[in-house]
């Protein structure tokens, strides 16, 4: 018996596919454009189509929503090509639907490497390369941790508490990721990292209280604990105990609408009105007309908010619609089919619901699921897709277990020892 089939039988990668993995998930994470819509991404998933595709059949639910996304691609191409009144731009056509394209890709690239490298490593790497992309595009000269530096670092120092299995690293590295985040003005993201921490500590009782507990009870203190947190965290804001530019900041989007989240989104308003007026979606490449941002405007006054002060005309319809939601996003550009795609993505991802059941989620799963929720409803669509699809790729089940390094299942390196 070769060397080769020996390694192979004791579940041992070869070094080649191993370096290719890894330079996979890095590159899966560097959205530098190059050109309109072709970024190191969508290269890298051009380049190992072949073996994620393959791939795809061993996941459940895998196959189905990458080819649902390719039909979204085409639904935007084809409202973007028969568009008859609004003006159409070929090159933001081709960016926005290269960009979705690299989205989609990506979930079957990362799944790849998953099997390849395991679930630590693949994080990693992925961390890694969004910290070049983050160099490559521009560090902010504002607010270089919130808007530049939180997540890269984030899954890096969790991606590596992962590979070793360390729920005590988990939480070191969370309330540090939490401590600089809270001094550097980033409110959501020192909730997620905060949200994080007690459900690491409860999965860590797992030697102590046996058994699975239902997923709707999970979903259900999962629910109250965001709901206590985000209730501790505005009273600290509004207290001043987080600076007074944070006090100020927050007490003013709550005056616009009653409410922190509408206060400080009220793109909300305007994405329901634009779903409401074309619920098959505008297209890729499409323009907004004058009607259009009149009813973005009145959607987003119904909030409370007054839209006639430059933003809504320059940042969210200046060169396109931007609605500063995953979900509004895709369905303006792809239709229908994208919000079906949107709807796979998130049964995808509510196995982290089904995985905490019985204590076998990693706290980086756990943070990505709540930034990744987040970015559904309140984020644009780019720069929240890389993140979407690592999430997915992470926690999608297996149809059949898998060897990887040192004979184990693949399964096993998602999940932490007990004991």
């Amino acid at each position: 018996m070769s060397t080769m089939t020996k390694a192979a039988d004791r579940g041992i990668r070869p070094v080649g596919s191993v370096i290719v993995a890894s330079g996979a998930a890095a590159s899966a994470a560097v959205w530098y454009h190059l050109a309109q819509g072709v970024t190191i991404s969508l290269g890298a998933c051009i380049l190992l189509l072949p073996v994620w595709w393959a791939t795809l059949s061993r996941y459940r639910g895998a196959t189905p929503l990458v080819v649902v996304g390719l039909l979204a691609m085409v639904s935007g191409l084809l409202l973007g090509a028969f568009e008859p009144s609004r003006e159409v731009s070929t090159s933001l056509m081709q960016a926005q639907v290269l960009d979705f394209a690299a989205f989609v890709g990506s979930i079957g690239l990362l799944l790849w490497c998953r099997t390849q490298i395991g679930a630590g490593q693949t994080v990693m790497w992925f961390g890694a390369g969004s910290l070049v992309s983050s160099v490559l595009i521009g560090i902010d000269d504002v607010n270089p941790w919130k808007f530049s530096l939180s997540i890269p670092v984030a899954l890096i120092f969790l991606g590596v508490a992962t590979m070793l299995q360390s729920r005590m690293l988990e939480i070191v590295v969370l309330s540090g990721l939490a401590a600089v985040s809270l001094v550097s003005d980033s409110r959501s993201m020192t909730a997620f990292f905060v949200l994080v921490i007690p459900v690491v500590f409860w999965q860590m009782a797992a030697n102590e209280v046996r058994g699975r507990v239902r997923p709707l009870r999970i979903l259900l203190w999962f629910g109250a604990l965001a709901l206590g947190a985000y209730n501790l965290f505005l009273s600290l804001i509004l207290e001043g105990v987080l600076g007074e530019a944070a006090q100020q900041r927050t007490q003013a989007q709550i005056d616009i609408s009653g409410s922190l989240i509408l206060g400080g989104r009220p793109e909300a308003g305007a994405t329901v009105a634009l779903v409401d007026r074309h619920p098959l979606g505008y297209g890729a490449g499409v323009l907004p007309s004058s009607s259009d941002i009149w009813a973005a405007k009145a959607g987003m006054s119904v909030l409370g908010y007054d839209p006639n002060n430059g933003y809504v005309e320059r940042y969210m319809f200046g060169t396109q619609f931007e609605v500063h939601s995953v979900l509004g996003d895709v369905w303006i550009r792809f239709g229908l089919p994208a919000a079906v795609f949107m709807l796979l993505l998130a049964m995808s991802a509510s196995g982290v619901i089904g995985a905490l059941a019985v204590r076998q989620v990693q706290g980086v799963v756990v943070y990505l699921f709540l930034l990744g929720a987040w970015n559904i409803f309140f984020s644009p669509a780019l720069p929240s897709y890389p993140f979407l699809a690592l999430l997915v790729a992470l926690v999608m089940r297996q149809r059949v277990p898998s060897l990887t390094q040192g004979g184990r299942v693949e399964k096993s390196r998602m999940n932490f020892k007990r004991g």
